[in-house]
């Protein structure tokens, strides 16, 4: 009969094997929890915000081509001049109504009321028939034309958060802009101020897109263009504020962010 005898192995070799093994078990758990942890660091970062609520004319959407192009094509339908001196006059009375409507001093219906007589009156354009707005808005509807690099950023974010539009502007042309913008399947949701019975910077707006959406003001924010309604109205709400300001203008209210192109939004909603 064949004895087989196993090898003897010494104490001291045997720790030293145990301590080896162990140390690279430790090194590999080490290695798992730090990625672990550095993994849920980032998603909690990038929660930060997880509604963003943007404004649609001058932040995303290009509104002054859209409307130069929708006033010369409806004066000339009418028969009248238009040319840079037309469009100072309309641009004053204009920008001064909807500061007053901002400031619930008038309704909307009013600001479609009054612009263009108020602009017919000063360059003495007379008997200009009332279907002039209804004709304007209908050109205004045709227009989707964005802003250089808004397309991509909008889509950009909406991998990473829930994005809504937030817009004072007429309802039906509104609409009509963003469908033709192509961001609709991008976007949570749209709310018109025209729609919802107030409009930015009222806390009310504001207070009913929150029952809407349930959104939590530590992570939400609003981006815009205008000091006086977008971010005026983000400070009513006490939710973060990003000014878009391509222009360098002097700022005159508080902001948690101001960007001078919109692709810095990506850096700043990680």
């Amino acid at each position: 009969m064949r004895i087989i005898t196993m090898p003897i192995i010494h104490p001291l070799i045997l720790v030293k094997k145990l301590l080896v093994s162990s140390f690279f078990s430790l090194m590999i758990l080490l290695v798992f929890l730090l990625d672990l942890y550095y993994s849920n660091s980032e998603e909690v970062v990038g929660m930060k915000y997880q509604t963003i609520l943007i404004d649609a004319d001058d932040t995303i959407l290009d509104f002054h081509t859209n409307e130069q192009e929708s006033l010369r094509k409806t004066f000339h339908a009418y028969g009248l001049e238009y040319n840079d001196e037309v469009y100072a006059v309309y641009h004053r009375h204009n920008i001064a109504l909807w500061k007053a409507f901002e400031e619930g001093k008038i309704s909307k219906e009013e600001i479609l009321q009054r612009r263009f007589r108020n602009t017919f009156d000063e360059l003495n354009y007379h008997h200009v028939p009332s279907t002039f707005e209804e004709d304007f808005q209908e050109q205004l509807a045709q227009g989707g034309y964005m802003l250089p690099h808004a397309y991509d950023v909008i889509v950009e974010l909406s991998k990473r958060a829930d994005v809504y539009i937030v817009t004072n502007g007429v309802a039906s042309t509104q609409s009509s802009r963003l469908d033709k913008s192509g961001l609709m399947p991008y976007l949570k949701g749209v709310f018109i101020s025209e729609e919802i019975g107030y409009q930015k910077p009222h806390r009310e707006y504001f207070m009913y897109i929150k029952e809407k959406i349930g959104y939590t003001d530590e992570s939400t924010i609003i981006i815009g263009d205008s000091l006086s309604s977008d971010i005026q109205g983000g400070i009513n709400a006490n939710i973060d504020t990003c000014w878009y300001d391509p222009y360098y203008k002097e700022n005159t209210k508080p902001c948690t962010y101001v960007i001078h192109d919109i692709r810095e939004l990506l850096e700043i909603l990680k």
